[in-house]
């Protein structure tokens, strides 16, 4: 779980040089992140699933157009797949879901647009 953590932290750190503001950000709460889910395993409670911040930060950087960022967000999280939440698996549905309906709403358009040129001939 460390290690996923660490992979992330440096490709951030890299990220820093194109997009200073956002990576900065998202250190700050993959360090919130880690430190919280420490504390969770010493026993005291969180008000925020670290697991949940997690997962929110590895979508993000998914949707960067970058080859090598998918990688990492790739590894990191077979990494950490095994101590998934219920709150995870919740962030990941609904980014599947808002995709599947985008593509949906896009064919539909696409059709509409075919059968108005055919109407025009």
């Amino acid at each position: 779980l460390n290690h996923s953590f660490e992979l992330l932290l440096l490709q951030l750190c890299l990220r820093q040089f194109v997009d200073t503001d956002e990576a900065t950000s998202n250190i700050e709460e993959l360090q919130v992140c880690y430190e919280r889910l420490n504390r969770k395993e010493k026993g005291t409670e969180c008000s925020e699933e670290p697991m949940d911040v997690f997962t929110d930060i590895l979508l993000s950087m998914l949707s960067k157009p970058s080859s090598l960022i998918r990688e990492v967000v790739n590894d990191a999280f077979r990494m950490v797949v095994s101590h998934i939440t219920p709150g995870a698996v919740k962030l990941l549905t609904e980014v599947l879901l808002r995709e599947s309906l985008e593509r949906e709403e896009a064919e539909e358009e696409e059709e509409e647009a075919e059968e108005e040129e055919e109407e025009e001939e």
